[in-house]
C-alpha cells in the first residue's frame, strides 16, 4: 500500500482577531500531561490498587508483638504484696488458610492490573481528546481564513455581474443570484467564527483550561503512512479494554478459591517468649509453642452460598471477556478501515481541488469574454468552493480517524 499523504493543518486565521502566542503540538502535548483533570486523577486509583495488592501478602507474613507489663496488688488474705512484672515476646503465622491467603494476594493481583489497564485507557482517551481538539481548531482556524476569501471573492463577483447586468450583458436573475450566494458567503464567516468559538474551548477542556480565550495554534499536524492491516485478533490482547476484562476474569476466579476456602480447617501455629517476676528485669523464663486446627462445622450455609456467588460472578466475567474480545476486534478492524479510507481521501480531494482550481480559472475567462453562460459559470464557482471545503474537512478527518485508531490500541500520543 502507497504511504498516505500527510494530513496538513495550518494556521490560516486573522492575527488581529487572535493576539496570543499560538501553540504548537508539542506545546499542547505537555499542558495536557500537566494540567488535564483526568490524566491528573487517574493514577490514584493505580496506588490505592497497589497499596491492596502490598497488604494483603500480611496474612501469608508471621504477626509478630511484643508486650510489657507491671502489676501491683495486694491480697485480703496475706500481708505480702502481689507485685508482678512481666516481659514478652509473641508470634502466630497461619499455616494453612484453605488457599484463602494465597487466592486474595492473586485477586488483588489481578485488581492491580485492572487498574493499570485503566490507566492506560484514561491515557488513551486524554490523548484522543487532545489530538481531536487540535484537529478540529485547526481545521476551524483554517475555515475562517477560506470562508472570508470565498466572501471577498463573492463580493467582486456581485460588483462584475451588477456591472454586466446595468451594461445589458445579465439579466437580474443572474444579478440576485449572486447577491444571495455573496450573502451566504457572509453568513459563512459568521458561522465559520462561531464554530472557531467552540473549538477553542474544546481544546482548553482537553488541555484543563478554564480560559479559552484567544486560544490559537500554530504548526501542522500530520497523520502517519497507513500501513498494511495488522493481525487484529493479535493486537486486541494489547488493548487496555481486553487487559481489564482479563484482569477481572482472574479476580473472579480468585474469588472462587476464596469462597471455597470456607470448606477447609485452618492451620496456625503461635509461639512466646516471656521473663515474669518480681524484680526488674524479670528473672523467671517461660516460653510457649502451640498449633491450632480450626474445622467450621457449620455456618448456617453461607459458606455454600458464597461459593455460589463467587461461581456465578465467575461465569459472567469469562463471558464480558469473551464479549469484550469480540467488540475489540471489531472496533479494532472498523477504525482501521475508517482510518485508511480518510486518509486515502486527502490526495483524491487534493485533485479534485486542482481540477476545479483549473476549471475556475478558464470558466472566468470564458465568461467575461462572453464565452460562457452564467448557468455554467456559477455552476464552477460552486463546485471549486465545494472542493475547498472537501479538502479542509478530508485533512480534519484523516487526522481525527488516526487518533480513534490509536485510542481504540490503548495509544496515547501525549506520554
Amino acid at each position: 500500500m502507497k504511504p498516505v499523504l500527510v494530513c496538513l493543518l495550518s494556521v490560516g486565521v486573522a492575527s488581529a482577531a487572535l493576539a496570543d502566542e499560538p501553540l504548537t503540538w508539542d506545546d499542547c502535548t505537555r499542558e495536557a500531561v500537566q494540567h488535564n483533570p483526568d490524566l491528573l486523577a487517574a493514577p490514584a486509583a493505580v496506588r490505592e490498587a497497589r497499596a491492596k495488592y502490598f497488604g494483603s501478602y500480611s496474612p501469608l507474613l508471621p504477626h509478630v508483638s511484643g508486650s510489657l507489663g507491671v502489676d501491683r496488688g495486694t491480697s485480703s488474705t496475706s500481708s505480702s504484696n502481689l507485685d508482678e512484672n512481666s516481659l514478652g515476646l509473641s508470634a502466630s503465622e497461619i499455616l494453612f488458610s484453605g488457599f484463602h491467603n494465597e487466592a486474595q494476594v492473586s485477586q488483588q493481583h489481578a485488581n492491580l492490573q485492572a487498574a493499570e489497564a485503566a490507566l492506560a485507557q484514561a491515557k488513551a482517551q486524554v490523548g484522543f481528546d487532545v489530538k481531536n481538539a487540535f484537529a478540529q481548531l485547526l481545521f476551524a482556524q483554517e475555515q475562517v481564513t477560506l470562508t472570508q476569501a470565498i466572501a471577498d471573492r463573492r463580493k467582486e463577483h456581485v460588483r462584475m455581474i451588477e456591472l454586466r447586468y446595468q451594461a445589458g450583458k445579465e439579466h437580474e436573475g443572474s444579478y440576485l443570484r449572486s447577491k444571495a450566494a455573496s450573502q451566504q458567503a457572509d453568513f459563512d464567516v459568521a458561522s465559520a467564527k462561531r464554530a472557531l468559538h467552540v473549538a477553542q474551548q474544546q481544546l482548553a477542556k482537553a488541555l484543563g483550561r478554564q480560559d479559552a480565550a484567544q486560544l490559537t495554534l500554530a504548526g501542522e499536524l500530520k497523520t502517519a503512512p497507513v500501513d498494511e492491516p495488522p493481525d487484529f485478533h493479535a493486537l486486541m490482547f494489547q488493548t487496555p479494554a481486553h487487559r481489564q476484562a482479563e484482569a477481572q476474569d482472574r479476580s473472579a476466579r480468585a474469588g472462587v478459591t476464596i469462597a471455597r476456602s470456607g470448606f477447609f480447617p485452618t492451620v496456625s501455629a503461635t509461639g512466646s517468649l516471656s521473663r515474669l517476676g518480681t524484680d526488674w528485669p524479670p528473672s523467671d523464663h517461660r516460653w510457649l509453642a502451640g498449633l491450632t486446627v480450626s474445622l467450621p462445622l457449620f455456618s448456617g450455609g453461607q459458606t455454600f452460598f458464597d461459593m455460589r456467588s463467587a461461581a456465578a460472578e465467575r461465569d459472567r466475567t469469562k463471558a464480558t471477556l469473551d464479549s469484550t474480545d469480540n467488540q475489540v476486534v471489531f472496533a479494532l478492524q472498523q477504525a482501521f478501515a475508517t482510518y485508511q479510507d480518510a486518509a486515502g481521501k486527502v490526495g483524491v480531494q487534493a485533485e479534485f481541488l486542482h481540477a476545479a482550481q483549473v476549471r475556475e480559472e478558464i470558466a472566468t475567462s470564458q465568461y467575461t469574454a462572453g464565452l460562457l453562460s452564467f448557468q455554467d459559470w456559477d455552476l464552477i464557482e460552486e463546485d471549486l468552493i465545494t472542493n475547498q471545503k472537501s479538502v479542509l474537512t478530508s485533512r480534519r478527518d484523516a487526522a481525527i480517524t488516526e487518533a480513534t485508531w490509536e485510542r481504540i490500541q490503548g495509544k496515547s500520543p501525549l506520554l
